[in-house]
């Protein structure tokens, strides 16, 4: 059945994509998860992969390691940078690892940790895809292009993040 796509307005076959995405809860999982539909283009490997590394970023934030939700997932986020049909994936994270500085609210340097530098084009698609998803699925119509979805970090423009 051919349907329209949440995320381009392309009218076609679709397939069903979660908003926001699946993995980035732990099982098990709500049964009421929000799925919206979604062409082949939009819902894709790539997508997959951008979920993933979304997920993996926000289980190694050293703000978030004891919240129970992330310690629920974290064994998953360790299989997934061992896995051997993805070591491109624990080898880009490794190249990301920096010496950073940890700050004060104040802006004072307490000292030098490790900590990595977050792809943000990644991240952002991964949260631009929840936006326009979750647009589409309270309002039923597409997210136009004549509307802005963008996004700001607390730390604008600052993308390294400590690790646990």
């Amino acid at each position: 059945m051919n349907k329209q796509c949440a995320y381009c307005g392309d009218v076609g076959i679709v397939t069903r994509d979660h908003v926001p995405p699946k993995s980035i809860f732990p099982k098990p999982r709500p049964a009421n998860l929000i799925t919206v539909p979604a062409c082949p283009k939009c819902h894709s490997q790539q997508t997959s992969r951008d979920d993933e590394y979304f997920r993996n970023t926000l289980n190694v934030r050293e703000d978030l390691s004891q919240h129970p939700g992330v310690l629920k997932v974290q064994p998953v986020v360790l299989r997934s940078f061992y896995n051997p049909n993805k070591s491109g994936m624990l080898g880009e994270f490794l190249k990301s690892i920096r010496l950073i500085q940890q700050l004060t609210p104040a802006g004072i340097i307490v000292k030098n940790k490790l900590g990595f530098e977050a792809d943000m084009v990644r991240i952002r698609r991964v949260v631009q895809r929840i936006v326009i998803g979750l647009f589409y699925h309270h309002r039923q119509t597409e997210f136009r292009s004549t509307m802005t979805c963008f996004f700001s970090t607390k730390r604008a423009f600052k993308h390294c993040l400590p690790i646990i």
